[in-house]
């Protein structure tokens, strides 16, 4: 029996990812992990405003995104992409150094899949990834 998949960009290989972040340097070095692998499409966005814009666009499986940036925030991002029809079914990885275990609690009630602190460790970020797009580990 064939079941379909839940991301409907994928293939059987390849799941689209939006990196969101204001601090460069961090969208380059997830970008050079993910881009390590065959399973990831990538796109980037520098702020709230532009992830927004590129979600709408391109319609990403999953969105790893930091969760304190001007502008729009984390957040108030993720509340927008939420009110998407399309926004529903997309997963949404957030990352912050600047958040308390209290506020990290309440993430999921706004609608975020999977939350890892900076700094953090490339294989504990993949590990995550892996397991919220149902990719066996050793598929990397």
């Amino acid at each position: 029996m064939n079941q379909e998949s839940p991301f409907p960009h994928s293939n059987s290989k390849m799941h689209r990812v939006l990196i969101v972040d204001d601090d460069k340097e961090m969208v380059n070095a997830i970008t050079r992990l993910l881009a390590l692998t065959d399973n990831f499409e990538i796109r980037t966005a520098c702020d709230g405003f532009m992830a927004m814009m590129r979600f709408k666009e391109w319609q990403p499986d999953v969105i790893v995104m930091d969760i304190r940036m001007p502008g729009l925030d984390g957040y108030e991002l993720c509340r927008r992409i939420r009110t998407e029809d399309v926004g529903k079914g997309v997963k949404i990885f957030a990352i912050s150094g600047m958040i308390s275990d209290v506020e990290a609690g309440k993430l999921p009630a706004i609608g975020i899949d999977q939350f890892l602190a900076k700094p953090f460790d490339n294989t504990e970020l993949l590990d995550k990834l892996y397991t919220l797009v149902n990719l066996p580990s050793d598929n990397r």
